[in-house]
Formats: C-alpha cells, sequence, structure tokens
C-alpha cells in the first residue's frame, strides 16, 4: 500500500484507489498535505497489470471460446485488476519522467 515518503503515514485502499481515478500528476498525503508523486516503477507496474485481462481475452479468442464467455472472464478481469491496483500504487517526492 502507498506510505508517504515525509510522514510515513500509510494510506488506505480506498484513498489509494481513489487517487488511482485522479489525471493530475501530484497527490496530496491525507496526513500531512505534502505532495506525493507516483513513482515510475509503480506506474509500470500497474500499467503491466492492467494488460492482463487484454491478454486473457486474446488466448481465450485464440483457443475458440465463446464471445459470451469471453465478454464475461474479461470484466471480472478488469474488475480484479481495478481493485489490486493500489497494491502497486508507490509514492516518491518528486516527479519522476519515463524518460
Amino acid at each position: 500500500m502507498a506510505q508517504c515518503n515525509n510522514c510515513k503515514h500509510n494510506w488506505s485502499w480506498s484513498y489509494s484507489f481513489k487517487k488511482l481515478f485522479t489525471f493530475k500528476d501530484e497527490v496530496y498525503c491525507p496526513s500531512c498535505k505534502s505532495a506525493q508523486y507516483v513513482s515510475k516503477k509503480a506506474r509500470n507496474h500497474m500499467s503491466m497489470v492492467a494488460m492482463v485481462p487484454m491478454l486473457i481475452c486474446f488466448l481465450l479468442i485464440t483457443f475458440s471460446v465463446p464471445p459470451n464467455v469471453v465478454i464475461v472472464i474479461e470484466l471480472i478481469g478488469y474488475i480484479l485488476v481495478s481493485l489490486s491496483l493500489p497494491y502497486f500504487y508507490k509514492l516518491s517526492n518528486e516527479k519522476e519522467y519515463f524518460f
């Protein structure tokens, strides 16, 4: 779970989940209100985890699984991935760029 680098406050799952859907670069610690940034490594891990349901979908289509089953499995996969993403949320004190 995410932890503030300044005050070492552990963020709750619900607070981290809400912050996943903000489109701002910086997020603020609920305890000390300092600006924190999602680390580059965490962004990479979250994007890789988010692709898992799509890869499973391609495998199911390859093995001629009926479309109804593929859609249900893919929806369940995306729900599970979105619920697990706060566990990959790691913070940094400074903004890290991809390059």
